[in-house]
């Protein structure tokens, strides 16, 4: 069944599962369960994530890891035999299951990478006053900088004229 065609056929056989969709991705189909990624339609072949109480089952049905990733360890996605994509209650159990799976769910004996805090800006109201710190600033070097009270100052010429 090539591309669309096994999309419509996967999403018809998952229908009983409420909440299920599809969004385009990098020449396939990506397999969504109440908004969160859990399998993909690519060349020709329907992949469901796996963790290590799951991807035995792939194993022992004839399953494939899918042929891109990470180097080393065990591939997360695997596809689902043709046995079980025509058998709609078992798919709906094996989407539950690929679902049920962490996205990131640690394979053995590797810890769970952390996510780096995002770096938010602060507020204009919460930055320091220019030169408040010491250094130069936009005024200091265009205008002249500013006097003891903050008020900007004019750069002047040699004859007491106001720069242009």
């Amino acid at each position: 069944m090539p591309g669309d065609s096994l999309l419509e056929f996967v999403l018809d056989q998952l229908a009983p599962l409420r909440g299920v969709e599809s969004r385009p991705m990098f020449g396939g189909h990506g397999l969504y369960l109440d908004g969160e990624f859990f399998g993909m339609v690519f060349d020709g072949r329907a992949w469901f994530r796996t963790d290590d109480r799951t991807r035995p089952r792939y194993r022992e049905a004839g399953a494939l890891p899918v042929p891109f990733g990470g180097p080393g360890g065990e591939k997360r996605y695997w596809s689902v035999p043709e046995d079980v994509l025509e058998d709609g209650p078992l798919l709906v159990e094996w989407a539950r299951e690929a679902a049920a799976v962490p996205r990131g769910a640690s394979r053995k004996g590797a810890a769970r990478k952390q996510r780096p805090q995002p770096v938010r800006a602060r507020s204009r109201s919460s930055r320091p006053p220019p030169g408040a710190q010491g250094g130069p600033t936009m005024d200091s070097r265009v205008t002249g900088g500013r006097d003891s009270k903050g008020a900007v100052r004019t750069a002047q010429s040699d004859s007491g004229q106001r720069a242009q």
